[in-house]
């Protein structure tokens, strides 16, 4: 089938791999501009495109795709359909209106539910135990239109928004290559959403990650693992910025001022909270690595009755 892929996200790698492994005849793989990074300023690209360059397909990298020149160049290639995921831009109805069998947007969550830009992390942060991925046909609003094929997936205890997105697309990736040939042969149904029980999400902000020591450990545990590794969580210490990387919960009982460092407990700090505590186990103060709690408190034994904020 003659295709198009668009992706950005470094998690989106293996639907495109197994577009390449199924055989289409792939006319385009549409990524992010490669951005600056660091204190150089060094261009960086995305793993799409180092993917696609690998396996020497055209890369297109427009800043906007819904523009004139983007327009006319897709219509000229007048792909069968385009396949979407974690792409970063909206696309026009009228780019929408080029295949044949539309755009098809691998879509991490259970729709109806979780619709928008974050709904890995904001699975994690719903506390739920299953989520799934979605393979949907793109409208002009957002994660709206009908929906060809469904997949569960599990949450373990110990997902993050990276591991869980790993195991969401490539669950989706191997759902795409079964259900595509069923859709352009006729045998799927699309079916509409239910919109009265959609759920919306919105983007994530680099603010999102400090704790509020107020909340309940089980809310900041989960916060933690939704966070990571994008905007990341993190607290205050005598002016010092830390990162927070791992941690586990206790439903336990304490009278300390919520974001106190109680003491060493099971190889990592015990940390008072709005309702029990939070064992964080691996750590990085800014500027410097990462290391576990062990040696944290080694190099500043203080630490213990000192409250984070």
């Amino acid at each position: 089938m003659k295709l198009i892929f668009m992706g950005s996200a470094p998690l989106v790698v293996p639907v495109l791999e197994a577009i390449v492994k199924d055989g289409h005849d792939i006319v385009g793989v549409y990524t992010s501009p490669d951005r600056a990074v660091g204190r150089g300023r060094k261009l960086q690209q995305s793993q799409v495109k180092t993917y696609a360059i690998r396996e020497n397909l055209p890369v297109f990298q427009p800043y906007s795709i819904n523009s004139s020149e983007s327009y006319y160049k897709l219509k000229a290639i007048s792909p069968a359909v385009i396949v979407v995921a974690a792409y970063a831009q909206l696309l026009s109805p009228k780019i929408l209106s080029i295949p044949r069998f539309g755009v098809v947007n691998v879509h991490p969550s259970m729709l109806p539910s979780y619709r928008g830009p974050s709904p890995i992390a904001s699975s994690i942060l719903g506390g739920g135990q299953m989520t799934g991925v979605t393979l949907m046909l793109l409208e002009p609003e957002m994660d709206t239109g009908p929906i060809l094929a469904q997949l569960e997936v599990p949450i373990n205890k110990e997902d993050t928004s990276q591991s869980l997105g790993d195991k969401l697309f490539y669950k989706g990736a191997e759902l795409l290559i079964r259900t595509l040939p069923k859709w352009t042969d006729g045998t799927i149904d699309p079916r509409q959403q239910d919109h009265t029980s959609a759920t919306i999400t919105r983007k994530l902000l680099k603010a999102d990650g400090l704790l509020n020591w107020n909340k309940a450990a089980v809310v900041l545990w989960r916060e933690m693992r939704a966070f990571y590794p994008w905007p990341s969580t993190f607290t205050f210490l005598n002016s010092k910025r830390i990162k927070l990387i791992e941690s586990s919960i206790l439903d336990d009982t304490v009278t300390a001022k919520p974001g106190t460092v109680i003491d060493l407990s099971n190889n990592g700090l015990r940390v008072a909270t709005g309702k029990g505590t939070l064992i964080i186990y691996r750590l990085q103060v800014e500027g410097k690595k990462i290391i576990n709690a062990n040696e944290f408190l080694m190099g500043d034994p203080g630490i213990i009755g000192s409250i984070f904020g």
